[in-house]
């Protein structure tokens, strides 16, 4: 499930995408954080932001220690990194 999502957000269908982050997250299995992250995401795509941020809170309050809830904001520095995929440019932009 967490591949079909992720080939979802790269082809853009950011509704399905969301759909099966969600499923996943509520399995609660070793993928939840992951699938939080991609869930804030493809819901700030969709214009969704306020969704978003209380996704990404609910992945910092779960999972504090989390990989995915620790990258920094973009504006942080003075240069995102051009190396970065648009995804996680996005992403760490709607994660303070």
């Amino acid at each position: 499930m967490y591949d079909d999502g992720r080939e979802d957000l790269d082809e853009d269908r950011y509704d399905q995408a969301e759909s099966k982050f969600k499923q996943l997250a509520d399995m609660n299995g070793p993928q939840t954080d992951a699938a939080l992250y991609w869930k804030a995401y493809a819901q700030n795509r969709m214009g969704k932001r306020d969704s978003a941020l209380s996704t990404i809170a609910d992945l910092k309050r779960r999972f504090p220690q989390s990989r995915w809830q620790k990258m920094p904001a973009p504006w942080k520095s003075k240069r995102a990194n051009p190396r970065e995929t648009p995804h996680i440019r996005i992403i760490r932009a709607i994660a303070i």
